[in-house]
């Protein structure tokens, strides 16, 4: 392919710091998760917003926009989507306003990625032969799981297909949950989504408050997740690059607009205010088992140089 018959890309839509800010937003929830997971619910607030953002922006521009272009932005909902759902482990809830709060905020999820779903399945069987630019370069390369050409009949027809699924599976997770949010919102007795569930010790969420049963399997998903997350989270960013590469769109490796210095500043800021947290709860856990030890030996110390008291039992026996 001759590396001059590229495109000029939209710095502001995918430039070099909208895709630094969306990569470090989608690190710090996969980190967060592992090793903060009480601070989920604030850190899965902003990849909404950043998920939100890019689903409107991607509907909205999709007017004279090469297939190639439309392929990245559909990596950023990905990605963003899967940190937000997948992860979705938030931190206890005790009363109906926060159980709100978080329901509200499923619901939002689960409408972003319907709506998200609906357009890659159009843009895969219609919308990829009918409204979009191919690459002056002639081939439109991206990563599936390995280098493909989009308007390859196998690929648009397996991607079609999987974007129906996803489609239809939000959907009616959708209904389910407004019916289910419905009850839980407007039930006079909110006594469930205040009360821990004894059996297990654990704290209500909103997932015990819309009646969502615990099983035993949520061991090994809490133990699969993250390295699901960080298998995602790696596929997306190559894919991302390798896509802008491949299809040699230039103009989206520096960071020179204010569009693209806001998202890079706010993830930049989210990433320190995390690592501040975990350090913070580090010292605290450090200075605890130091107290801890020094009182096991302050122990063991006084019971070494207590007295050995001999009873009158003892001196019969």
């Amino acid at each position: 392919m001759d590396p001059t018959c590229g495109f000029e890309g939209e710095s502001d839509l995918y430039g070099l710091g909208i895709r630094i800010g969306v990569y470090l937003q989608w690190l710090t929830g996969l980190l967060v998760y592992v090793f903060y997971p009480e601070g989920y619910a604030d850190v899965s607030t902003t990849t909404l917003i950043f998920s939100t953002a890019i689903t409107i922006g991607t509907i909205v521009n999709s007017s004279e926009r090469y297939a190639s272009e439309i392929f990245i932005f559909l990596y950023l909902f990905l990605g963003g989507i899967f940190i937000t759902v997948v992860l979705g482990e938030h931190s206890p809830y005790y009363g109906a306003k926060e159980s709100r709060i978080s329901m509200f905020k499923l619901l939002c999820t689960v409408a972003c990625c319907f709506a998200g779903s609906v357009y890659s399945a159009w843009f895969w069987l219609e919308g990829l032969m009918t409204f979009f630019q191919q690459s002056p370069c002639g081939e439109n390369w991206g990563l599936v799981f390995r280098r493909v050409d989009l308007y390859s009949p196998g690929v648009y027809k397996a991607m079609g297909a999987l974007s129906c699924i996803c489609a239809v599976s939000s959907g009616l997770g959708l209904l389910w949950f407004v019916k289910k949010a419905g009850v839980a919102l407007y039930k006079k007795d909110r006594q469930a989504l205040r009360t821990p569930r004894v059996d297990t010790g654990a704290q209500p969420t909103y997932q015990t408050g819309i009646g969502a049963k615990k099983t035993g399997s949520r061991d090994c998903h809490i133990d699969l997740t993250p390295l699901v997350g960080f298998a995602v989270f790696v596929h997306s960013v190559v894919g991302i690059e390798l896509t802008l590469r491949w299809n040699h769109i230039s103009d989206v490796y520096t960071i020179r607009s204010l569009g693209q210095l806001i998202p890079f500043v706010i993830a930049v800021v989210e990433f320190l205010r995390f690592a501040f947290k975990l350090g913070k709860k580090w010292r605290k856990q450090r200075s605890s088992a130091r107290d801890d030890h020094d009182e096991d030996v302050e122990y063991v110390a006084a019971a070494s140089k207590r007295p050995l008291t001999i009873t009158a039992d003892d001196s019969e026996a």
